[in-house]
This record gives structure tokens, sequence and C-alpha cells, in this order.
């Protein structure tokens, strides 16, 4: 559902009507529904840069992007990861470490979903790596190895 700006057709209107929308998505709407038509074309997905070299532009949206790249079963493997990582967040007792890991997810992951390319952010990574090396930290103070 679009918003009626005016009941008149005039050349005007319709200009006031472009200006308003361009500053709610600044046409984002338009590459996600470009995004969603690739993925129903192909969803096994396109390889890092197939989107982005045939519009000249990326997704600027987070799941979109990762179909777009891997397809759905690459998204689902990241869905896995994202899960068991979320668990091992879930599972530290208050500490630092905690801190530290809700602060790269907190910077990361938000703006993810409409801007920003999740390859260019050190964030994104942090997040994982940081988790990864406090779970294999913790296995080896736990178990001596």
């Amino acid at each position: 559902g679009k918003i009626k700006i005016s009941s008149s057709n005039d050349e005007y209107s319709n200009l006031i009507f472009e200006v308003a929308d361009a500053r709610v998505l600044s046409g984002r709407d338009i590459i996600w529904q470009n995004a969603i038509n690739e993925i129903n074309t192909n969803p096994f997905g396109y390889g890092v840069g197939g989107f982005e070299e045939k519009y000249d532009g990326y997704s600027h949206n987070f799941v979109l992007d990762m179909i777009l790249y891997w397809g759905f079963f690459g998204f689902c493997l990241f869905f896995i990861l994202l899960t068991f990582s979320m668990k091992k967040f879930i599972s530290l007792k208050k500490s630092p470490e905690k801190l530290l890991i809700f602060i790269f997810f907190i910077s990361s992951f938000p703006k993810l979903f409409f801007s920003s390319v999740f390859l260019n952010d050190i964030s994104f990574f942090s997040f994982f790596m940081v988790i990864f090396i406090l779970s294999k930290f913790r296995l080896k103070k736990e178990f001596g190895k």
C-alpha cells in the first residue's frame, strides 16, 4: 500500500510523492524486491558479488545478502552457527567477556538489516571470533586440554 499524497494527478503531486517515498526507504524497497526476485530465480545463491555486479550495489539487508551469496543452504548453516553462538553467549556468567560479546553483537547486527555489508563489518566477525575463542579457552580450563 502506497500513501496517497494528493487526489490530483498532476506532475507536482507525483514529484511530492516520489520525494516523500525516497525519504522513507531511500529506494531500498526496490532493491529488496530485486533481491527477492533473484532469490526466487536461483535459491542456491549467486556467490559473493553476483547481485552487486548485476545491480551495481548490495541489497542493504543481511538476510538477503546471505541468501544471495550462499543460497538457502548457506543461510541455514549460518543460522545454525548463530544459534550455537547465542547459546554459548547465554551460558556465560556475568563477566567482562559477556559484555564484550554483547557490544560486538549490538554494534553489528542491527545495522546489517538496513545498510552495510557483513563481509566488510569487523564487529560482525569479531562477535563469532570472541565466542569461539572463549569456548576453546573454557574447554581448556575445564578439561585441562
